[in-house]
Order: C-alpha cells, then structure tokens, then sequence
C-alpha cells in the first residue's frame, strides 16, 4: 500500500483528496468538523465528503480473514473497518449498481447496503474516548453485535496490528494480539441473516490521520470438498436416515453408486435420493 498501483487495487467514495502515498502506505487525512459545510467538500446538494470509503474492488464470499498496520498521527477522529457489504439480496452492489460518490455516513447504515463495521478507532465527541473502546454492528439494522472498553490509550507514531476473523457466524477481532472482540451472529432475531459475501472496505470520518500498510486477506469458501469415499458413507448415512424416517417409501436409488464413474453420477444419486448437494463440491482423486 504504497504507490499508485496499490491504490488501483480500491474504489474510493467521498474525499478524494484524503488519500496520499508515502513511504510507509496509504496515509489518509480527512477534514475537520470545521469543513463540514466548506463549498469545495460538498460539491452537490447533500453530498459530504469530509469522509471517505476505500472499497476493495474483489468481491469475496464465505469465511473471511482480514489484516493490516495502522498508525495514528494525531489523536480525534474514527476509523473503522466494513466487512461483507452487499447488496440487501447479496449482490455485488458497486458493480450493479451506479458508483456512489458520498463520504456520508448513510452507506454504512441507512441505506440498501447490509455489512458489519467495527469501528476500531474511536475518538469522537460523540463517543467515550478517555479510553480506547470498540464497537460492532451489523447494518442496516443498526444492530449492536460487540462493544469493548481497554484499560489504555491510543498513542500516535507507533503501528499497531489489527486481525480481523470471521467464521460462520462467529466475528473476531484483535488488536496487537490482543483479543478485542468475539461475538456470535444471530439470523434469527429480525435483524437479516448472516452475512457471508460482500466487499471490504476502510472508511474514516472527519479530522482522521492514520497510515495504512501491509493489508492481507484471506478467504475460504463455505463449499466442502469430498472425495468419491466421502460421498459414499455420506450417501449410506443419508438413505439410512430415511429408511428410519420413511421406511421403503423413501425415494432410494435402484442402483448403488458407480466410484468409477466420476462426480456426475454421484449428484444425479444424491439428488434421486434426496440429498441436497447444494453446498457440496466433489472430486475424483
């Protein structure tokens, strides 16, 4: 994240002048409350760019890990990291979609975009910041999904590290290595379902100054991988479950499946038997 063939790899909404490349990465610097309303940060009626979002332009599903280098060069603002973001049907909402050119907050929660944020830096006026503290939420239901409080306070040009892991339902994060947030996802208290596929992005509200460097991300697919062996026992238990539920009325097969005859056959089966397949990838060793 240090020259310009690094940052053709994100999409950048709102402020464009907030991004510089230097030596050490990506340092960005957002306006202070003071701009707010200055003409050259609000071009259009409505739109804010005191604040920016740096979207990855990959698109990712399934379980997520993310991580990066920070540092802080004056205290105030916030920071905070989006994950899973797409469209309310999980479509790829940048790409669908007309490029959304507002820094305003309104992306992150009140519009038709559902993510989880965890603002990871916190140091507002409108927040406790007389100690560093976290906050998760899943959006655009505005759903509270962690909050963490440290016995200590941020300080200015050192790096910190900060680890991101999501899998399934359950949400982790660490700063330093230290543990800052684990939480459980919940599809089933009206607030949508699990997130599992969407864009990432970095996005920082007015009078931010932090540097950016070393961004990983790893993803894994939700899909499992089974071998012609696999599928066999899976296939055994499977009918064995529905002679005990059904009896001989169960839709069985005629035939035993073929090993030899590759993955093909071995979905037709499963299908003819009512396994459902969707979720399961196989391979012929």
């Amino acid at each position: 994240m240090k020259d310009k063939s690094h940052y053709l790899e994100f999409f950048l909404q709102g402020c464009g002048s907030s991004v510089e490349f230097t030596k050490e990465g990506f340092r960005i610097q957002t306006p202070g409350m003071a701009d707010h309303k200055a003409p050259e940060y609000t071009p259009r009626a409505g739109m804010d760019m005191t604040r920016m979002y740096l979207w990855t332009r990959d698109f990712f599903e399934g379980d997520l890990a993310v991580s990066f280098e920070f540092k802080l060069h004056a205290p105030e603002g916030l920071c905070l990291l989006m994950t899973q973001a797409a469209g309310m049907q999980g479509e790829d909402f940048l790409r669908d979609y007309p490029l959304r050119v507002n820094g305003s907050m309104a992306t992150v929660c009140w519009e038709d975009v559902r993510n989880y944020h965890w603002e990871f830096y916190r140091d507002m006026v409108d927040v406790p910041n007389h100690l560093v503290s976290h906050a998760c939420l899943k959006n655009p239901w505005f759903k509270p999904v962690s909050y963490q409080n440290e016995n200590r306070h941020w300080e200015c040009d050192r790096w910190y590290r900060l680890d991101y892991v999501q899998e399934g339902a359950r949400l982790r994060g660490a700063i330093d290595g230290v543990t800052v947030m684990d939480a459980t996802d919940d599809a089933f208290n009206n607030n949508g379902p699990m997130l599992l596929n969407g864009r990432i992005a970095l996005r920082c509200m007015m009078r931010t100054d932090m540097t950016f460097r070393n961004l990983t991300v790893w993803n894994r697919s939700r899909f499992r991988t089974m071998t012609p062996l696999q599928c066999l026992s899976f296939w055994i238990c499977w009918r064995t479950f529905l002679m005990r539920a059904f009896g001989r009325k169960a839709p069985f097969p005629e035939q035993e499946p073929d090993l030899s005859s590759g993955p093909n056959d071995l979905t037709k089966i499963c299908r003819a038997a009512g396994i459902p397949v969707i979720g399961i990838r196989f391979s012929v060793c």
